[in-house]
């Protein structure tokens, strides 16, 4: 091997190391943002939960008709929420956009990875601060966001607010499929008063969710007595609908080792 080559070699070696240092440095700054970022929506999730230890585990309503005290409570986390979901979603909406322009493809992506983490977390810690204070465990929570937003989107939402084609995510898509399952089996065992029709209804849907893993009970169309519990709130949902952030509104922080991820749990 020539001197030269030798030289070169040896550079391209130190180079290596630089970089490699310098990624680990700058790796671990980032890492330790993130987990500051993190930490206090993971905290507000352990007070959640240690909150509501005592209170009686949900099950959606066995006729599925919301009764307005809990539609109301609802409405009031979703306007507790309001800021720090508009704050992610107008910087989901830019981001949006951007990604759509190859020139500025890259620089989306590192500014998602910065801004993200802190945003995510700011609305689930307001989201669990309002469940703790209003007594709604997330649940309920769920549910209520499904049938409000997703199963149905036309039931509220302004057409410019219905133009954006999401998929629920996996944690929260199981958790609404188990709520699902415990309602048509709670209406098996106690549902006295409850008509033959309706009954006919779950246990369709029920065999109709059995068929996928992905499917989610009342896709596309309701039944009567959600549009009616919906209605005398529908402009105030719509209104607090906030583009691109349901999956964040829904999820849970955890830890994973050294990671920080939403919760793939239902």
């Amino acid at each position: 091997m020539s001197e030269g080559a030798k030289i070169v070699k040896t550079g391209c070696g130190l180079l290596a190391v630089v970089l490699v240092v310098v990624g680990g440095v700058v790796g671990a700054a980032w890492y330790g943002g993130l987990r500051g970022e993190y930490e206090p929506a993971i905290a507000s999730g352990d007070e959640l939960r240690s909150g509501q230890a005592s209170l009686p585990a949900f099950v959606p309503p066995l006729d599925g008709r919301i009764s307005e005290e809990r539609l109301r409570l609802y409405v009031e986390v979703r306007r507790a929420m309001h800021p720090a979901s508009q704050r992610l979603s107008e910087r989901m909406l830019r981001d949006d956009e951007l990604s759509r322009q190859s020139s500025h493809g890259v620089l989306s992506s590192i500014r998602q990875a910065r801004d993200l983490p802190r945003l995510e977390a700011d609305v689930i810690q307001a989201r669990n601060r309002a469940l703790l204070d209003r007594e709604m465990t997330l649940d309920e929570f769920t549910w209520l966001t499904y049938v409000t937003y997703w199963a149905e989107r036309r039931l509220v939402l302004p057409p410019e607010k219905r133009r954006f084609d999401r998929v629920l995510d996996y944690g929260p898509l199981q958790r609404v499929r188990r709520l699902f399952r415990e309602q048509v089996e709670t209406a098996e065992l106690t549902g006295e008063g409850l008509t033959d029709e309706w009954c006919e209804a779950l246990r369709l849907e029920q065999d109709r969710l059995e068929e996928a893993w992905f499917r989610l009970p009342w896709e596309g169309e309701v039944p009567l007595t959600i549009r009616e519990s919906l209605a005398p709130h529908a402009l105030e949902l719509g209104e607090l609908f906030h583009v691109l952030t349901e999956d964040y509104e829904l999820g849970e922080i955890e830890r994973r080792g050294v990671a920080y991820k939403r919760s793939s749990k239902g």
